[in-house]
């Protein structure tokens, strides 16, 4: 079976399901290209990207292009889950200056979701951001200061999270 095969076959629950396909497809070198050829797929993205988020977590590695790819991407991904996945990645991923404003455009679309897992996870996108790009250290400053005025209990939490971290306190 081929990997859009097995993400068709996923019902969309089962994280074990997740992790044998992630066991079947780990040793094949264009494994991050394929998933994210695959966000294409509406129905695809949640899976696609929680395989993404495993390839990471394990072994950190992605090509540049890859990147680039997949931040050209960001503006059609619909599921929200998909949407977390790719926050969640976004510690793992280097940041271009090629590539901030398609990051930035997708962070600030995640700080309105009506998801608060998504809303939470797109201020450590932010963070991620501001690490990466100095530039954008005093907005996020104030993004953060706001948001633990604002935001539900739970985004609080997050934020608070970063807080702790350093520059933003």
């Amino acid at each position: 079976m081929t990997l859009e095969q097995y993400l068709i076959k996923w019902d969309g629950k089962s994280v074990a399901y997740l992790e044998e396909t992630f066991d079947v497809f780990k040793g094949d070198k264009a494994l991050s290209s394929k998933l994210i050829i695959l966000l294409e797929q509406v129905a695809l993205q949640a899976g696609a990207t929680w395989l993404l988020k495993h390839h990471l977590h394990a072994s950190g590695a992605i090509k540049e292009k890859d990147v680039a790819l997949l931040f050209s991407r960001l503006s059609t991904i619909k599921d929200w889950q998909a949407k977390l996945h790719l926050l969640q990645c976004l510690p793992y991923l280097p940041i271009s200056k090629n590539d901030k404003q398609a990051v930035d455009s997708f962070l600030r679309a995640c700080r309105s979701a009506d998801n608060k897992f998504v809303r939470a996870w797109s201020y450590q996108g932010f963070f991620e951001l501001a690490l990466r790009h100095s530039e954008y250290r005093p907005e996020v400053q104030q993004l953060l200061a706001c948001a633990l005025q604002d935001e539900a209990p739970s985004v609080k939490a997050r934020v608070k999270q970063l807080t702790k971290k350093g520059f933003l306190t």
